[in-house]
């Protein structure tokens, strides 16, 4: 999970829309997007390093 807003905010909400479109907002989508990145390169070196 990635944090968007503090905790105890609900989502769905006007309140969880404005952390959303803030600076903590931008935060999540770059901690996403880097452990995606990051896992897809786990991946392939994993599948580099298998016996065949």
């Amino acid at each position: 999970m990635l944090a968007v807003a503090p905790a105890g905010v609900s989502i769905h909400t006007p309140e969880f829309a404005d952390h959303a479109r803030a600076a903590a907002g931008d935060r999540a989508v770059l901690d996403g997007a880097r452990a995606m990145a990051l896992t897809v390169v786990d991946t392939w070196l994993a599948a580099g390093a298998a016996p065949d």
